[in-house]
């Protein structure tokens, strides 16, 4: 039997012994089908291992392959082929990774989820051992040198990550297993193992700790934790995690033969704190879900322990979660997507990322820059569609967190949702409708109930949208548990008669009672077993944490208020940045309010000296009671000490400063801040965080705008302008350039009226109002052109030409784009270079449309290269290469055509640009409709159809029914086509899509019997085109006339149309192979059918198996069964003949 092996460095053995396979594609090919064995599809092959090749090429590549290879082993039955499958024979190929498979098959309830049952029975341990022994290295195909196209390296990427996974699940249930029976060194040996695959598990390290102790290997456990600690110490320069510190510490408190369970470690009791109490029922119904997974909604009023809860929950989970908890802030309410970036900078590691497709890194290089550097420049803000770039970002962070939760199940808790951004609750439902929080784990929200404005919040994760979502509510105490609180905090027990005054004044609320305690600590000292006064209510808390604050020093209480003007939260620097006291007794401040229990110190990795405070109440306290004036004096104060502190971070922290500013009195200095805020936002492609600060930063232009800037005041409006257009908002793009245009005349600013009014024409000419936007723009260019912003000018002159395009004044827009070019040649700035580049491309395509191929290929390299010199401007590039593709494709190059849609399609799938998209694969579609593939040519008309009506472009609605009327046409089935190019004319009479549709369909009806009523209609294409100069609409539709004329018997009139079309064509360097049904191109169609393609496409049409969408499909196959003379033998000679019949005209 022939031996496949692949779970550790490959081998090919044959009774044992190993054989040799010559060339490193054939291994491959083994090794590829050893994982498949039910098959694969003869395509999926080519697409994993000749993705670049034509389909025929590959085929044969693929053929000669599998001749190659049965010449190599030694049953050629080994390899068995169907009509379109490939499979190795299971009789006589042994595969070990589906041996390991079939072994673990029976346990697979645990995988995914290591919190079930230690115990296994004998059985199903005896098959997970005899599984994890046929690992033979942790690694799938270690050190292998095998094919290494993407979409290979992509499956074995994955394949890798699945069955490692398998393995390492394996090993940590025989490990449980082994630790539950009481076999330690058995446990020992296989959590080994599992550190092997993943060596930086802290859950795995806790465990091999706790088990060498409780084996008696003391000496081991010490070498090993030292081990850890120079690990740690050299590639993260942090003391191991917490879990392997505290199994450390329990050392001497563990027995040898302690069972290993997941509801057995508690962290230390902390001097002056408490234990955990009560909750027992709601701690269950979390285990139960956490086994499960989902998401779960944490809520009670304030002070009811919501974030004590689920720590202690946390931290009673032994086995084997990731946990990362994270707590939302008030300060960052309109900040987007902050807990995110809290909880990527605070927990995630390399290994996490590492292995993550560039895709995802580009994207997550936006969240934090600093942890995902990328040797490529990523690209701006400002080339992402925020609509289309944001879901590509919410699917990166799904890649990375189901990266973290490969080797042990996730926990994400996010504290305090009451403050959290809407666009992190749009991501943390994106991940939950991914179902990341299933086998991956549990999501835990928490969050007050007596906010208000979480009620528009909580609808965005209710049971609507999460069918697994639950919720758990937590109560006040009842009268045992309060009893129990009290005598922890008090360390001694108090009376019956105490406990039930104590638990009717608080309500059983765990912070009202801790908090009311201390203050009767303070005032009559810690024995209050004599206490017989009123205890104070509930309702007078606040009063008792003015009686604490009270008694701080006038300077600790300095500091106090200075923290809450900064947040829940603070860090030790800005504060000394204040210069409040000298630096001991900041020191020494902060001490005494952390014994009091105002503020607790935070651990952040890479953040010293964060403290926050003990609760919100404390903080809404001090804020009340800081006088005007020194608020004024501290928001000022907080807002330059941030900018000086934090200068790399100063993007993000914007609207922090802004708001210092703003409550300081000081909004012209908060202006430019809030429209960084803006661009930020807009970087996270947060639209309603981004425009809300250009909201702020305009409501403070009204105000003042005598006293900003005119180059501030242009910012806010460029960038807003930009933003909105990005959007295709034109209301928001209105509202932008009227506010600009109406500045520009109350302060005489040239700049903002002529740019305000350039804004306001784009705005008119996306309503279909062409004679407003010629207009606003004639005014428009005369007002900028008495400036010095060259920007401004090329821009309202790009936006002329193209209206001039859209209303058949082509040598006119010409013109203005070749003036606009001529503008910004000498000066090679970052702007006005992506300015000529715009131009230049809208030239290019101007020129093709024009019949002048030649002329529009050197303008579109013109482009290309000021494109390339944008190095972070893909859009730009992108639609150069597009515009080089449709100029090489009516010069008949398609092959070159291809390579530039192919180099854009590179870009736009980074950028998620839609209008790109389509660009692209409508020309896409024409290449193959113009080579016979009707079937790509269909699907990509559809593709295109199906992004135009989603995203508004409305151009390319008209192309994608054109290419499809083209299918109908091709095939003659000419009703179809009358109704697909009626569509693409709809609503765009006398633009090129309209007139493009317009001759083709009189085509369609003069075929279809109505021949003078078709003429009239190709006429009438002919003489718009000609008014308008689009050579390549005028020409196809006079060569069709030519052919209806022929049919009609008047043979030498249409000869000389043909003669003339044809001289005219070669002399402005057009090829006919783009001309609809010119025998030109159907005789392409006929010699570039492959037969291998045709043989397929027709038999699958014959069986009415595999049908591609599209009624043409249906078409073509009526055509083909009521043709009685169908070949039997599929010869390419007689297929040949038979495809003729079918494109000839009937």
């Amino acid at each position: 039997m022939l031996k496949i092996l692949v779970l550790g460095p490959p081998a090919i053995l044959l009774y044992d012994r190993a054989i040799t396979i010559q060339r490193r594609q054939l291994r491959t090919m083994l090794y590829f089908l050893a994982c498949h064995p039910d098959g694969i599809g003869r395509g999926n092959l080519l697409s994993y291992f000749w993705p670049q090749s034509t389909e025929s090429d590959g085929r044969r590549q693929l053929r000669e392959l599998l001749s190659k290879l049965r010449s190599q082993i030694p049953e050629s039955n080994i390899l068995e082929t169907g009509s379109d499958r490939i499979w190795l024979n299971q009789d006589l190929v042994y595969s070990d990774a589906q041996h390991f498979q079939s072994l673990i098959q029976p346990a697979r309830d645990f995988h995914g989820n290591s919190q079930n049952s230690n115990l296994l029975s004998a059985d199903v341990a005896e098959m997970l051992e005899r599984a994890a022994s046929l690992w033979r290295s942790p690694s799938f195909l270690a050190g292998a040198r095998i094919s290494n196209t993407p979409e290979f390296e992509n499956w074995q990427r994955e394949t890798s990550s699945k069955l490692e996974l398998f393995r390492l699940q394996c090993l940590e249930r025989l490990g449980n297993h082994y630790a539950a029976t009481g076999n330690l060194d058995k446990a020992i040996l296989f959590v080994q193992k599992a550190l092997e695959t993943d060596p930086v598990n802290e859950v795995l390290q806790a465990q091999l700790l706790t088990l060498l102790n409780s084996a008696g290997r003391v000496s081991e456990a010490q070498t090993y934790f030292s081990y850890l600690q120079d690990l740690y110490q050299r590639e993260y320069d942090t003391p191991p995690p917490m879990p392997v510190q505290l199994a450390l510490e329990e050392f001497s408190q563990e027995t040898v033969g302690r069972k290993i369970d997941r509801l057995t470690m508690e962290l230390p009791k902390k001097k002056g704190g408490h234990g955990f109490i009560g909750r027992s029922k709601e701690l269950e119904t979390l285990g139960n879900l956490f086994e499960t997974g989902g998401v779960v909604f944490v809520t009670g009023e304030m002070g009811m322990g919501k974030t004590r809860f689920i720590r202690h929950f946390c931290n009673t989970l032994y086995h084997h979660p990731r946990v990362m908890h994270i707590h939302c802030r008030a300060q960052d309410e309109n900040t987007p997507l902050q807990p995110l970036i809290y909880l990527i900078k605070q927990y995630i590691k390399r290994e996490d990322w590492i292995n993550l497709e560039n895709r995802w890194l580009k994207s997550l290089s936006f969240l934090a820059p600093d942890v995902f550097r990328q040797k490529e420049s990523t690209h701006p803000i400002h080339e992402w569609p925020s609509t289309e770039a944001r879901e590509e970002l919410f699917e990166s962070i799904y890649h990375l967190l189901e990266s973290c939760g490969r080797s042990s199940r996730l926990v994400l808790v996010f504290d305090d949702l009451q403050w959290c951004d809407l666009d992190t609750l749009h991501a943390l439902m994106y991940l939950s409708n991914r179902e990341l929080f299933g086998e991956r784990g549990v999501l835990i929200l928490s969050s007050r109930t007596e906010i208000q404005q979480l009620k528009a919040r909580q609808g965005l994760i209710s049971e609507k949208h999460h069918h697994f979502l639950s919720r758990i509510s937590l109560k006040s105490l009842n009268q045992s548990e309060t009893g129990f609180l009290i005598s922890q905090v008090l360390t001694q027990e108090p009376t019956q008669e105490f406990i039930q005054r104590f638990h009717k004044a608080t309500g059983g609320n765990p912070f009202f009672i801790v908090e009311t305690i201390q203050y009767l600590v303070n005032l009559f000292g810690s024995d209050l077993s004599n206490f017989r006064d009123p205890i104070p209510l509930a309702d007078n808390l606040s009063e008792i944490l003015e009686e604490r604050v009270r008694a701080l020093d006038p300077k600790t209480l300095e500091v106090l208020s200075a923290g809450a003007g900064c947040g829940l939260d603070f860090q030790f620097d800005i504060l000394a940045h204040l210069q409040i006291c000298k630096p001991e007794s900041l020191v020494q401040a902060l001490e005494e309010l952390e014994t009091q229990g105002f503020i607790h110190p935070v651990k952040t990795i890479g953040i010293s000296g964060q403290y926050a405070f003990h609760h919100s109440l404390i903080r809404d306290l001090i804020l009340k009671q800081i006088s005007p004036a020194r608020e004024i004096l501290l928001n000022e104060k907080l807002g330059e000490a941030l900018i000086s502190l934090r200068g790399p971070q100063i993007n993000r922290l914007s609207g922090t400063v802004a708001r210092h500013f703003e409550k300081a009195g000081k909004a012209v200095r908060a202006f430019s801040f809030w429209i960084k805020a803006a661009l930020y936002a807009r970087g996270l492609f947060s639209k309603d965080e981004a425009l809300g600060a250009f909201e702020k930063a305009n409501a403070i232009r009204m105000e003042h705008f005598h006293n900003i800037p005119e180059s501030d005041l242009y910012s806010l409006f460029h960038e807003w302008g930009n933003f909105a257009y990005s959007l295709t908002d034109t209301i928001e793009m209105e509202k932008c350039y009227s506010a600009m245009y109406e500045t520009g005349m109350e302060i005489n600013s040239p700049l903002l009226t002529g740019a305000g009014l350039s804004g306001l024409g784009l705005v008119a000419f996306y309503k279909f109002e062409i004679d407003k936007s010629q207009t606003l723009l004639n005014q428009s260019q005369l007002i900028l052109d008495k400036t010095d912003n060259l920007f401004e000018k090329i821009q309202v002159r790009s936006h002329l030409g193209v209206l001039l395009m859209t209303i058949g004044q082509n040598n006119k827009a010409i013109e203005v784009f070749s003036d606009a070019i001529h503008m910004g040649k000498d000066t090679p700035t970052h702007k006005v270079r992506k300015a000529v580049a715009h131009v230049q491309t809208q030239l290019s395509l101007l020129q093709s449309l024009m019949g002048k191929p030649k002329e529009a290929i050197v303008t579109a390299k013109a482009a290309q290269r000021n494109a390339y010199l944008l190095v972070t401007k893909p859009a730009s590039l992108s639609y150069a290469h597009v515009v080089l593709a449709i100029a090489e494709y009516y010069s008949g190059n398609f092959s070159d055509a291809m390579k530039c849609l192919r180099n854009s399609n590179r870009l736009v799938e980074n950028i998620q640009n839609k209008r790109a998209v389509a660009f692209s694969s409508i020309i896409e579609a024409r290449i193959n409709c113009i080579q016979g593939r009707l079937d790509t040519a269909w699907e990509l008309a559809q593709k295109t159809l199906n992004i135009a009506l989603k995203n508004g472009l409305f151009e390319f609605v008209s192309e994608a029914h054109c290419v499809m009327g083209d299918v109908y046409l091709i095939i003659t089935d000419y009703d179809n086509a009358i109704h697909e190019y009626r569509l693409a004319q709809k609503s765009l009479e006398g633009t090129h899509p309209g007139i493009n549709a317009m001759y083709r369909m009189g085509y369609a009806i003069a075929q279809s019997g109505k021949v003078e009523k078709g003429l009239q209609i190709i006429d009438e294409a002919i003489e718009s085109a000609n008014q308008c100069g689009y050579a390549v609409v005028r020409l196809p539709a006079c060569y069709m006339r030519g052919m209806i004329l022929e049919k009609m018997g008047k043979v030498e009139e249409a000869r000389t149309i043909y003669q003339n079309v044809i001289t005219e064509s070669d002399t402005r360097g057009l090829s006919m192979l783009t001309y609809i049904g010119s025998h030109p191109q159907q005789q392409n169609i006929i010699e570039h059918t492959e037969n291998s393609l045709t043989e397929v496409v027709l038999t699958n049409l014959i069986k009415l198996d595999a049908l591609h969408p599209g009624r043409w499909s249906e078409v073509l196959q009526n055509k083909i069964s009521q043709y009685n003379q169908f070949p039997c033998s599929l010869d390419k000679e007689r297929l040949i003949i038979f495809l003729g019949s079918l494109t000839k005209p009937q």
